[in-house]
């Protein structure tokens, strides 16, 4: 069951980043570099790079990860947690 473990870290990583999703999208419109219709369509502003760089990180958290979820669980359905899948 050791292939569980990194998959609890991803999911905990996700989690915790997407914290800091919402606190930079929270500073960009508290400051003003933002305007708050920007949400509605996401395309009628330019967002600062800060809140860029931490959506599309975010983003990417969603994309890729999701074949490593589904390599896991295939692992664990068929009883292939050994050496060679842990390392």
């Amino acid at each position: 069951m050791s292939v569980i473990f990194p998959m609890g870290l991803l999911a905990i990583f996700t989690l915790l980043y997407s914290s800091i999703m919402i606190t930079s999208r929270k500073k960009a419109l508290s400051s003003g570099d933002l305007k708050p219709s920007y949400f509605k369509e996401y395309n009628n502003d330019t967002p600062p790079s800060y809140m860029q760089k931490a959506t599309r990180h975010w983003a990417n958290l969603y994309e890729v990860p999701v074949l490593f979820y589904a390599v896991c669980a295939a692992i664990l359905a068929l009883n292939l947690d050994d050496v060679i899948f842990v390392y």
